[in-house]
């Protein structure tokens, strides 16, 4: 599973990211910490955002 994560506080940022990498299967993990960079992730990857 591919997960696009966004959140511009770098504390909550890494929790999450913690969490996340820690998931059975494994979660591929993109990072944004701003909206141009979680606009540009979605369109760089083509993001299907739900």
């Amino acid at each position: 599973m591919k997960t696009l994560l966004a959140d511009d506080h770098p504390l909550m940022h890494e929790g999450v990211r913690q969490a996340l990498s820690q998931r059975e299967p494994p979660v591929e993990i993109v990072d944004a910490h701003d909206y141009p960079s979680l606009f540009a992730q979605t369109v760089l990857r083509r993001a299907n955002v739900a």
